[in-house]
């Protein structure tokens, strides 16, 4: 981790028979717009599925935190992922809440 600039690097291991293991870095960059907080998460991702000879290069939605009218916390923005091994590739998008009585949580997608 380090303070100037915000950088968090991370390397895990998941447990289990699969042996998967996630590393990755980013540097989080807070913006105020008056209503909310959001959060880009600038880095990227590693998945590694040994089991399977695959490894994903995947990057992080954003974090938004609502202040006003509602006060609340949503994943935004896109995520891409992909494995150049077996040519798949995956776009999720978090929609945020834009007005009030509209669904929290909207997530749309494809898979190529």
């Amino acid at each position: 981790m380090s303070h100037h600039p915000p950088v968090t690097a991370f390397c895990h291991g998941l447990a289990g028979s699969s042996g998967a293991i996630l590393c990755g870095a980013e540097q989080p960059r807070p913006r105020f717009t008056g209503l909310n907080v959001e959060v880009a998460r600038h880095g990227a991702w590693v998945l590694e599925l040994p089991a399977v000879g695959e490894t994903y290069l995947l990057n992080a939605p954003s974090l938004s935190f609502r202040l006003l009218p509602t006060p609340g916390a949503e994943w935004v923005s896109a995520v891409h992922i992909a494995c150049a091994a077996s040519g798949l590739q995956a776009c999720i998008h978090f929609h945020p809440r834009l007005l009030p009585g509209t669904p929290w949580h909207c997530v749309t997608g494809n898979v190529r």
